[in-house]
């Protein structure tokens, strides 16, 4: 009789990937998407093992803490994929309620059985029950989150980061932002206003039984709740993309003026470029970026969208193969750390280093630099990026304007029309934000002449 195939059960497949997203700096959660035997599952095994894979990276610190106050021997001594399946099997414990705690652990347990590793079955169901008899990782530790170091273990945040938050911000809204970091985030669409409206999809949805609302009064923007699967008919259609609310916010910093050519450095995966070619849809936009596959991702979706207008170039930012002065808007979304994104992004805070934030802050100047290059006379300059440390976003803005004094001017908070505008005139987020990610935008003229 021929052996029956084996099919990774979602644990697995969640853990496996875990284990590649901890070690490679290159891969994210949302490369299991392209596991073929992720592919093979239902859609109901698919959401368990991506729940279980996000879930795990975002209590990742929290659940690490636990094995090591349960384990005699240090966790890291584990093969990892033992590790892994407890890690995830950990986080379901906590964190899940949809399986009874004793079939966790006898699942977890069998996928050690069935591993190499199967002798540390045993070793495995003492650690889960005792895990389980606690209920709650709290009960297990002892952090005080009055400290910092307390505070970033109990919301699984690095302690670095944590600490400079604390240091310019209140207490509250750094404790704030942490929770809704752990919680799984809306999804954000912007409709395609060339094809349809934001109320015709919601309609269109709330039909379907699915959980719609307006993200923001006056705006093309769309809260989803669920899994974007619900909606794969509209997004295939072209009638919306996924756009968090606050980047597509940037798109509306730019004031109203004809625009004739627009270009977007470091373009890809294209959320931005898209917005600008809804709104001026007259405008001819060059999308530019120095990976080929990403830009031909953002060139595949454009197209979905019908957004022809848009032009892809391939080039480094810091010296783009474009025409100088050619262009009247230029948007340079810099790259950056991240870190206002750790809710769509749990992975990054274990990929992050402290000294990672000055080397960016470094990369990104010559970048602004050349991106002002580009703009004609009269012209606007955005400079943007999601992340939340200001050696990144008002250092690299102020010193630019202070090497280029005279030829470019910030514009006043009255012509970003939003609420999140710092006393020095720039957009920010974080933490103020009660949704969305964290986001930073400066909105710059080029004056007609020097002063």
């Amino acid at each position: 009789m021929p052996s029956r195939a084996f099919h990774p059960s979602p644990r697995r497949l969640a853990a496996e990937h875990l284990g590649r997203v901890l070690a490679r700096r290159s891969c994210t959660p949302e490369g299991l998407a392209d596991e073929p035997a992720y592919r093979s599952l239902d859609d109901a095994d698919r959401r368990l093992c991506f729940e279980l894979l996000l879930g795990t990276l975002r209590h990742l610190a929290l659940v690490d803490a636990v094995l090591e106050r349960l384990c005699r021997r240090p966790p890291r001594f584990q093969p990892p994929l033992v590790r892994n399946i407890l890690r995830t099997a950990l986080y379901q414990l906590f964190y899940l309620e949809r399986v009874p705690d004793y079939a966790a652990v006898d699942e977890a347990v069998g996928e050690i059985r069935r591993s190499p590793y199967r002798g540390m079955g045993g070793f495995a169901n003492g650690v889960l029950r005792a895990a389980a008899r606690q209920g709650r990782p709290e009960a297990v530790l002892d952090a005080d989150p009055a400290t910092p170091a307390g505070l970033a273990l109990l919301h699984s945040h690095p302690q670095f980061l944590v600490e400079r938050w604390l240091e310019r911000h209140p207490r509250e809204a750094i404790e704030a932002w942490l929770r809704r970091a752990n919680r799984p985030p809306a999804h954000y669409l912007v409709a395609n206003t060339q094809r349809t409206d934001a109320a015709a999809l919601a309609a269109a949805w709330a039909a379907r039984g699915i959980a719609v609302r307006p993200a923001r009064p006056g705006w093309p923007v769309l809260a989803v709740a669920g899994s974007l699967r619900d909606v794969d008919g509209e997004l295939n259609a072209g009638l919306c993309y996924p756009q968090d609310l606050w980047s597509f916010a940037i798109s509306r910093l730019v004031p109203e003026r004809p625009y004739r050519a627009v270009a977007d450095l470091c373009a890809a995966p294209g959320g931005k470029s898209f917005a600008l070619s809804l709104r001026f849809p007259d405008t001819r936009l060059t999308a530019m970026d120095s990976h080929p596959a990403r830009l031909a991702v953002l060139a595949r979706r454009a197209a979905a969208l019908g957004l022809d207008r848009i032009a892809t170039v391939v080039g480094d930012a810091a010296a783009p193969p474009l025409p100088s002065a050619g262009y009247d808007l230029v948007l340079v979304d810099a790259p950056c750390s991240g870190t206002g994104t750790l809710q769509h992004n749990p992975d990054l805070r274990w990929k992050l280093k402290p000294e990672d934030i000055l080397r960016l802050s470094r990369l990104q100047r010559p970048i602004l630099a050349a991106a002002a290059g580009l703009v004609a006379p009269g012209g606007i300059l955005i400079y943007a990026t999601c992340s939340a440390e200001p050696e990144e976003n008002e250092a690299v803005v102020s010193d630019f304007l202070e090497r280029e004094v005279g030829a470019f001017r910030p514009l006043s908070p009255d012509a970003a029309g939003t609420q999140f505008i710092t006393p020095d005139g720039y957009f920010r987020t974080f933490p103020a934000a009660t949704e969305g990610e964290g986001f930073f935008a400066a909105v710059m003229e080029r004056q007609a002449t020097a002063e």
